[in-house]
């Protein structure tokens, strides 16, 4: 796991807390797993095949979170399984 995309999966968690985001969104974060953080792609491993496509499609919710964090937009790149190196990834585009 990269330190970088745990520090981001934090934060993230972090401001929506402070923004009052919806409980389920900030339950499946916490719930995650951060994969990966590259130059433009943030991936995340959530914890069954509901929750990544919850998180894919909170993608447009998220990103403004990601670029505050980061000073760089990222799009969000979701598998199901965490911790256990799920096959599929589910791309969402931020």
């Amino acid at each position: 796991m990269d330190n970088e995309a745990l520090i981001l999966l934090a934060e993230t968690i972090e401001c929506c807390k402070r923004d009052g985001r919806d409980a389920r969104l900030i339950n499946i974060l916490e719930q995650s797993e951060p994969v990966s953080l590259t130059d433009d792609t943030f991936t995340l491993a959530a914890p069954n095949r509901f929750a990544a496509s919850y998180l894919s499609k909170q993608a447009d919710t998220l990103a403004p979170y990601f670029e505050e964090i980061t000073f760089a937009p990222l799009a969000l790149a979701v598998s199901a399984g965490a911790g256990v190196g799920a096959a599929a990834a589910a791309p969402a585009t931020a």
